[in-house]
């Protein structure tokens, strides 16, 4: 976030920037009326300038003056783009003063407004649909909407795949399905949560489409979908998909196991999170079908959304396999998980509050899936799990458990 606003330091910089300015000839207005008399354009073109030009000193009254005037991410993105050219200066001088100590602070400031804007602006329904309708445009335009849709990442995808489903204009089609194609694992959570809700035409076309994506996320549903269909053409389609993700097709997958396992992948990238679609954002999205609506996102907060995935898909296989041990374990691990990253303000969309806290199903499930879940914590050395499954062994089955 912008920094503070420090307006006796800026009056001190810009008394000690007196002499530069004067000597590259540039106009010195007094420093109480600097903010008012010079225009955010400018002064993000004398940060850039200041910045090439090694007067870091000039820089930083620049830059801080121009955080000060307190835009919008919206308004700051409308001033980069008011230029043909001022957003490649912006973007090679930032740059520059990210590495330098001085500058750091600022130039990562300004970038965050900037970020935030084209975010805000290309997750935006109403700039989504905008940018559906320019995909049948000419080539210009075209590129323009794919550069916007691609940067909305899951924010589009739900427009897209009705473009891609339903739309007259064939062109139009192609465009969406291919879109959908190039946002890879973007597109693949999703999808793979509509795929058993849409008819077998539908589901042809997106299992060719997630084929594409290049992107496992999907491969259980797609295995469900090739063992309950019973059209041929679909069920050739999403065969053909998990060949070209998996490298091979076994027929014999257990669909406990798939979804199992893609559980697993979740419940292990806790840490590392690199099966997040917004890495470094403070919110992921969570979706669902909804009948009427059709595919829906729901906000969540980052720490919880891989436990969140890691419980669905653990459900997924108990409905195919409902004595599979390991993934009544993986659910409730990854629901005391859960619990320990809630506080009492938390919201969670996959885990509503009138629902019992993780100790009531550890005592219900038993002494012997807290041990599974304990054994894992171990390996992972993730102790404060582990401390919860010796609190749910004592509460089960006493000390004795622990042995066992």
């Amino acid at each position: 976030m912008p920094k503070v606003t420090r307006p006796a330091r800026f009056r001190r910089l810009m008394l000690l920037a007196l002499p530069a300015l004067v000597g590259l000839g540039v106009a010195t207005p007094a420093p109480a009326l600097a903010q008012d008399a010079r225009s955010a354009k400018q002064l993000l073109e004398d940060f850039n300038h200041f910045v090439i030009i090694d007067q870091y000193v000039l820089a930083e009254a620049s830059a801080q003056a121009l955080l000060d005037m307190g835009l919008t991410p919206a308004q700051f993105l409308a001033v980069i783009e008011d230029s043909a050219t001022l957003e490649d200066r912006f973007d090679e001088a930032r740059l520059r003063a990210l590495l330098i100590p001085q500058l750091e602070d600022d130039a990562a400031a300004l970038y965050e407004l900037y970020d935030a804007g084209r975010k805000g602006r290309a997750r935006n329904q109403g700039e989504i649909q905008r940018n559906l309708e320019l995909l049948a445009g000419d080539a210009r335009q075209r590129d323009a909407a794919r550069s916007r849709l691609l940067e909305a990442r899951e924010y589009a995808i739900p427009e897209l795949l009705q473009a891609a489903l339903e739309s007259d204009d064939i062109a139009l089609r192609a465009e969406a399905a291919q879109l959908l194609v190039d946002l890879g694992r973007n597109a693949a959570v999703p999808l793979a949560q509509a795929l058993p809700h849409l008819d077998p035409q539908d589901q042809e076309e997106v299992a060719r489409i997630l084929g594409g994506t290049r992107h496992s996320v999907s491969v259980p549903a797609l295995y469900e979908l090739w063992a309950t269909t019973s059209v041929s053409a679909t069920r050739v389609a999403a065969r053909g998909a998990i060949t070209s993700l998996n490298g091979f097709f076994d027929e014999d997958t257990a669909l406990a196991d798939a979804y199992r396992s893609l559980g697993e992948r979740y419940y292990n990238d806790r840490e590392s999170g690199q099966l997040f679609a917004f890495p470094g954002e403070d919110k992921q999205l969570l979706w669902s079908w909804r009948q009427g609506i059709g595919l829906y996102p729901e906000t969540i907060d980052t720490p919880l959304y891989h436990e969140a995935i890691s419980m669905r898909l653990a459900q997924k296989a108990l409905g195919h396999d409902a004595g599979d041990e390991q993934a009544t374990a993986l659910w409730l691990a990854s629901n005391i998980s859960r619990e320990l990253d809630s506080d009492a303000n938390t919201v969670n969309p996959a885990y509503p509050s009138d629902l019992p806290d993780a100790g009531f199903y550890a005592a219900a499930l038993g002494h012997q899936t807290a041990q599974r879940v304990l054994a894992r914590a171990l390996d992972d050395r993730d102790i404060p799990i582990a401390r919860a499954a010796i609190e749910a062994l004592r509460a089960t089955a006493g000390s004795d458990a622990l042995a066992d």
